[in-house]
C-alpha cells in the first residue's frame, strides 16, 4: 500500500559435504604428535540449517530518473543458530560439543541512489 518492496530469501543448507562433516581423532603419542583419525573421514555431520532473510525497501523519486531508496535487511529472521564446528578430539572433555556457531539475527540499514 505504501509502495514498499518486500523481498524474502529462504535457504536450506545441508551439512552433507564439506566443512559440515567431521570425524573423531586423537593425537598419536609419537614424535610430532600427529593427528590420527579413529573414524572414517566424514562419519558425522552437523545438522542442516534453515535461514530466512528479508529486505524491505522504499524508494522516492527526487527528480526525473534520480531516485533515493532506504532499505532494511534482516538476516536470519527466525534467529536459528547451528553449530559450525565441533570438538572432534576424542580425548578432549568437550568431545562432540559445539564450539562455534553461526551468527544470530542481524540487521542492516542503508540508502541507495538510483540514477
Amino acid at each position: 500500500p505504501w509502495d514498499i518492496k518486500l523481498s524474502p530469501t529462504f535457504s536450506w543448507r545441508s551439512a552433507f559435504t564439506g566443512a559440515g562433516r567431521w570425524e573423531a581423532w586423537v593425537r598419536a603419542p609419537v614424535g610430532g604428535n600427529p593427528s590420527v583419525n579413529i573414524e572414517k573421514p566424514g562419519s558425522n555431520k552437523l545438522p542442516s540449517y534453515i535461514a530466512l532473510d528479508l529486505r524491505m525497501e522504499k524508494s522516492f523519486t527526487i527528480k526525473g530518473d534520480l531516485r533515493l531508496a532506504g532499505y532494511l535487511d534482516v538476516y536470519n529472521v527466525l534467529n536459528r543458530q547451528r553449530a559450525t564446528d565441533v570438538q572432534a578430539r576424542l580425548t578432549n572433555p568437550d568431545f562432540g560439543k559445539a564450539f562455534d556457531v553461526n551468527y544470530g539475527r542481524e540487521f542492516r540499514l542503508g540508502v541507495r541512489v538510483y540514477f
